[in-house]
Protein backbone atom coordinates (compact mmCIF):
# COMPACT_ATOMS: atom_id res chain seq x y z
CA UNK A 1 0.00 0.00 0.00
CA UNK A 2 1.41 3.38 -1.13
CA UNK A 3 1.50 6.67 1.06
CA UNK A 4 -0.83 8.40 -0.42
CA UNK A 5 -3.41 5.43 -0.92
CA UNK A 6 -2.34 4.52 3.49
CA UNK A 7 -3.26 8.37 4.16
CA UNK A 8 -6.95 8.12 2.13
CA UNK A 9 -7.92 4.98 4.26
CA UNK A 10 -6.37 6.55 7.59
CA UNK A 11 -8.62 9.95 6.90
CA UNK A 12 -11.94 8.00 6.03
CA UNK A 13 -11.61 5.88 9.38
CA UNK A 14 -10.89 8.80 11.17
CA UNK A 15 -14.09 10.78 9.60
CA UNK A 16 -16.16 7.52 9.71
CA UNK A 17 -15.58 6.88 13.69
CA UNK A 18 -16.08 10.60 14.01
CA UNK A 19 -19.45 10.70 11.96
CA UNK A 20 -20.62 7.63 13.79
CA UNK A 21 -20.18 9.25 17.45
CA UNK A 22 -21.86 12.87 16.33
CA UNK A 23 -24.60 10.87 14.64
CA UNK A 24 -25.23 8.43 17.48
CA UNK A 25 -25.22 11.73 19.99
CA UNK A 26 -27.33 13.99 18.16
CA UNK A 27 -28.92 12.25 14.98
CA UNK A 28 -28.26 12.89 11.07
CA UNK A 29 -29.99 15.85 10.46
CA UNK A 30 -28.58 17.71 13.53
CA UNK A 31 -25.01 16.64 13.20
CA UNK A 32 -23.21 19.01 11.53
CA UNK A 33 -19.65 18.32 9.11
CA UNK A 34 -17.90 21.88 11.45
CA UNK A 35 -18.91 19.11 14.34
CA UNK A 36 -17.55 15.72 12.64
CA UNK A 37 -14.94 17.79 11.56
CA UNK A 38 -13.62 19.14 15.24
CA UNK A 39 -14.66 15.55 16.60
CA UNK A 40 -12.27 13.83 13.67
CA UNK A 41 -9.57 16.82 14.30
CA UNK A 42 -9.92 17.41 11.05
CA UNK A 43 -10.49 21.01 9.30
CA UNK A 44 -14.03 20.92 7.30
CA UNK A 45 -11.81 20.97 4.19
CA UNK A 46 -10.01 17.96 4.70
CA UNK A 47 -13.11 16.44 5.36
CA UNK A 48 -14.87 17.79 2.19
CA UNK A 49 -12.21 16.27 0.08
CA UNK A 50 -13.84 12.72 0.95
CA UNK A 51 -17.64 14.04 0.61
CA UNK A 52 -18.67 16.64 -1.64
CA UNK A 53 -21.95 17.00 0.69
CA UNK A 54 -23.27 15.59 4.32
CA UNK A 55 -25.52 13.57 2.48
CA UNK A 56 -22.28 11.26 0.99
CA UNK A 57 -21.53 10.97 4.64
CA UNK A 58 -24.52 8.07 4.29
CA UNK A 59 -22.31 5.79 1.83
CA UNK A 60 -18.99 6.98 3.39
CA UNK A 61 -20.10 5.40 6.85
CA UNK A 62 -21.92 2.15 5.07
CA UNK A 63 -18.62 1.09 2.93
CA UNK A 64 -16.23 1.88 6.41
CA UNK A 65 -19.35 -0.10 8.52
CA UNK A 66 -19.58 -2.95 5.94
CA UNK A 67 -15.60 -3.06 6.34
CA UNK A 68 -14.74 -3.40 9.65
CA UNK A 69 -17.63 -5.67 10.03
CA UNK A 70 -15.81 -8.00 7.09
CA UNK A 71 -12.90 -7.64 8.68
CA UNK A 72 -13.96 -9.12 11.89
CA UNK A 73 -15.57 -11.81 10.63
CA UNK A 74 -12.63 -12.50 8.04
CA UNK A 75 -10.53 -13.04 11.16
CA UNK A 76 -13.40 -15.56 12.65
CA UNK A 77 -13.30 -17.73 9.19
CA UNK A 78 -9.38 -17.47 9.04
CA UNK A 79 -9.30 -19.29 13.09
CA UNK A 80 -9.29 -23.16 13.51
CA UNK A 81 -12.26 -22.81 15.58
CA UNK A 82 -15.13 -25.46 14.47
CA UNK A 83 -17.58 -24.42 11.91
CA UNK A 84 -20.48 -23.93 15.25
CA UNK A 85 -17.93 -22.14 16.95
CA UNK A 86 -17.72 -19.60 14.56
CA UNK A 87 -21.00 -18.85 13.28
CA UNK A 88 -21.85 -18.70 17.18
CA UNK A 89 -18.92 -15.72 17.16
CA UNK A 90 -19.79 -13.76 14.20
CA UNK A 91 -23.60 -14.08 15.25
CA UNK A 92 -21.89 -12.35 18.55
CA UNK A 93 -19.89 -9.75 16.82
CA UNK A 94 -22.54 -8.65 14.96
CA UNK A 95 -24.64 -8.11 17.71
CA UNK A 96 -22.02 -6.47 20.10
CA UNK A 97 -21.43 -3.91 16.90
CA UNK A 98 -25.43 -3.16 16.54
CA UNK A 99 -25.73 -3.10 20.24
CA UNK A 100 -23.22 -0.57 20.66
CA UNK A 101 -23.93 1.79 17.50
CA UNK A 102 -27.68 0.72 17.94
CA UNK A 103 -28.96 4.40 17.31
CA UNK A 104 -26.76 4.92 14.91
CA UNK A 105 -28.18 1.23 13.01
CA UNK A 106 -31.37 2.82 13.09
CA UNK A 107 -30.65 5.90 11.63
CA UNK A 108 -28.54 4.46 8.54
CA UNK A 109 -31.64 2.53 7.83
CA UNK A 110 -33.80 5.47 7.42
CA UNK A 111 -31.03 7.42 5.62
CA UNK A 112 -30.21 4.52 3.08
CA UNK A 113 -33.39 4.95 1.34
CA UNK A 114 -32.97 8.85 0.72
CA UNK A 115 -29.28 8.31 -0.78
CA UNK A 116 -29.05 8.49 -4.61
CA UNK A 117 -30.28 4.71 -6.56
CA UNK A 118 -26.36 4.60 -7.54
CA UNK A 119 -25.09 4.79 -4.34
CA UNK A 120 -27.31 2.03 -2.73
CA UNK A 121 -26.60 0.11 -5.65
CA UNK A 122 -22.74 0.52 -4.53
CA UNK A 123 -23.45 -0.22 -0.71
CA UNK A 124 -25.55 -3.14 -1.86
CA UNK A 125 -22.41 -4.25 -3.94
CA UNK A 126 -20.02 -4.10 -1.36
CA UNK A 127 -22.67 -5.82 1.13
CA UNK A 128 -23.10 -9.08 -1.16
CA UNK A 129 -19.26 -9.32 -1.68
CA UNK A 130 -17.48 -7.87 1.43
CA UNK A 131 -20.12 -9.28 4.53
CA UNK A 132 -22.89 -11.89 3.02
CA UNK A 133 -20.61 -13.88 1.45
CA UNK A 134 -18.45 -14.54 4.03
CA UNK A 135 -21.29 -15.08 6.70
CA UNK A 136 -22.65 -17.68 4.01
CA UNK A 137 -19.61 -19.34 3.70
CA UNK A 138 -19.59 -19.79 7.21
CA UNK A 139 -23.45 -21.42 6.88
CA UNK A 140 -22.31 -23.36 4.30
CA UNK A 141 -19.74 -25.47 6.58
CA UNK A 142 -22.52 -26.13 9.33
CA UNK A 143 -25.30 -27.46 6.65
CA UNK A 144 -24.12 -30.64 5.49
CA UNK A 145 -26.61 -33.50 6.56
CA UNK A 146 -29.50 -30.52 7.98
CA UNK A 147 -32.60 -29.35 5.93
CA UNK A 148 -31.07 -27.15 4.34
CA UNK A 149 -28.73 -27.56 0.83
CA UNK A 150 -25.81 -25.49 0.21
CA UNK A 151 -28.03 -23.47 -2.56
CA UNK A 152 -30.21 -21.85 0.59
CA UNK A 153 -26.75 -20.45 2.02
CA UNK A 154 -26.50 -17.05 0.84
CA UNK A 155 -30.55 -16.66 1.69
CA UNK A 156 -29.64 -18.17 4.67
CA UNK A 157 -27.17 -15.82 5.60
CA UNK A 158 -29.13 -12.56 4.47
CA UNK A 159 -31.55 -13.66 6.86
CA UNK A 160 -28.75 -13.92 9.93
CA UNK A 161 -27.47 -10.48 9.02
CA UNK A 162 -31.44 -8.93 9.66
CA UNK A 163 -32.28 -10.58 12.21
CA UNK A 164 -29.26 -9.04 13.83
CA UNK A 165 -29.92 -5.62 12.94
CA UNK A 166 -33.57 -6.62 13.93
CA UNK A 167 -32.22 -5.61 17.69
CA UNK A 168 -31.90 -2.18 16.58
CA UNK A 169 -34.68 -1.57 15.06
CA UNK A 170 -37.83 -3.32 17.30
CA UNK A 171 -39.06 -2.14 20.31
CA UNK A 172 -41.09 -5.34 20.72
CA UNK A 173 -37.82 -7.40 20.45
CA UNK A 174 -35.66 -5.66 22.78
CA UNK A 175 -38.92 -5.40 25.51
CA UNK A 176 -39.82 -8.92 25.31
CA UNK A 177 -35.70 -10.60 25.06
CA UNK A 178 -35.01 -7.83 27.70
CA UNK A 179 -31.53 -7.80 27.10
CA UNK A 180 -29.08 -8.88 24.24
CA UNK A 181 -27.89 -11.63 25.97
CA UNK A 182 -31.23 -13.34 25.69
CA UNK A 183 -31.93 -12.46 22.11
CA UNK A 184 -28.21 -13.27 21.26
CA UNK A 185 -28.96 -16.90 23.18
CA UNK A 186 -32.48 -17.02 21.18
CA UNK A 187 -30.64 -16.14 17.77
CA UNK A 188 -28.01 -18.58 18.20
CA UNK A 189 -29.73 -21.97 19.37
CA UNK A 190 -32.49 -21.06 16.32
CA UNK A 191 -29.69 -20.88 13.52
CA UNK A 192 -27.40 -23.66 15.38
CA UNK A 193 -29.68 -25.90 16.43
CA UNK A 194 -31.96 -25.00 13.16
CA UNK A 195 -29.19 -25.59 10.54
CA UNK A 196 -27.77 -28.86 11.80
CA UNK A 197 -31.38 -30.40 12.78
CA UNK A 198 -31.70 -33.81 10.31
CA UNK A 199 -34.50 -34.00 8.39
CA UNK A 200 -36.19 -36.94 9.84
CA UNK A 201 -35.85 -35.11 13.21
CA UNK A 202 -38.27 -32.33 12.48
CA UNK A 203 -39.62 -33.15 8.39
CA UNK A 204 -38.00 -30.96 6.54
CA UNK A 205 -38.65 -31.68 3.43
Amino acid sequence: MDAKTDTVKKRRKQIFVAAVKVIADKGFHNATIKEIAYEADLGKGTIYQYIKKKEDLVLLIAEEGVSLLSEKIEEVSASLDSPEQKLQRIIDIQLSLIQKHSMLAKTMAVEVEHIKTEDRARIEKIYVENFLKVIKDSIEDVLPGGCFAEEDAMILADILIAMCFLWSHSDFIQRHAGDIETYKRILSHLFLYGLTRKEKENGCG
